[in-house]
């Protein structure tokens, strides 16, 4: 393999490499979420954005690298994609380029699948809370005190009450 198409070759490979990664995180986070567990939610969060942060490194290195094949491969200068890359290449390099940007695109729609789920289960926890809290103190606005000094209510309209406070 030519040394240019090999560089495009590793940055690829690692870039599949982290979003295995990102992709093992995805399903904790699931997993997590299922389970209201807010702080591995939130480890597994932090633990995400340092490998996003890698994989953003890895595409800018990419990016800068392709002006400079186009020079070398097709010598018209200017910006080349990874499919006119592909094209260009000899028969073994463009296999296995190929067959890298297979798995590659399979796991980019998987995780965009498991981000979609994720963020369903998300939504509906929030949504549930929301209606619990609701249920416990009414429908007004939790934030605002309703009450004065001496625990009445600070101005005369009836309000809708929450579980606590209704009287038994």
């Amino acid at each position: 393999m030519r040394q240019e198409i090999k560089e495009v070759y590793e940055l690829l490979q690692a870039q599949k490499e982290i979003q295995t990664e990102l992709l093992k995180l995805g399903h904790l986070k699931r997993r997590a979420i299922v389970r209201a567990d807010t702080g591995k939610l939130t480890d597994i969060v932090g633990r995400e954005q340092f490998y996003v942060s890698k994989m953003n490194s890895l595409e800018r290195k990419r990016t800068k690298l392709m002006p400079e094949l186009s020079a070398l491969v097709s010598r018209r200068g200017g910006t080349m994609t990874l499919g006119e890359l592909i094209d260009s290449a000899q028969p073994e390099e463009r296999e296995a380029l190929n067959r890298l940007g297979r798995e590659l695109r399979l796991m980019l729609f998987e995780q965009l699948e498991l981000n979609s789920i994720n963020s369903k289960l998300l939504e509906d926890h929030l949504c549930y809370a929301e209606t619990m809290i609701s249920a416990a103190v009414g429908r007004e606005d939790p934030l605002n005190n309703f009450y004065g000094g001496d625990g009445r209510c600070a101005d005369d309209r009836p309000r809708k009450t929450g579980f606590f406070d209704r009287q038994i």
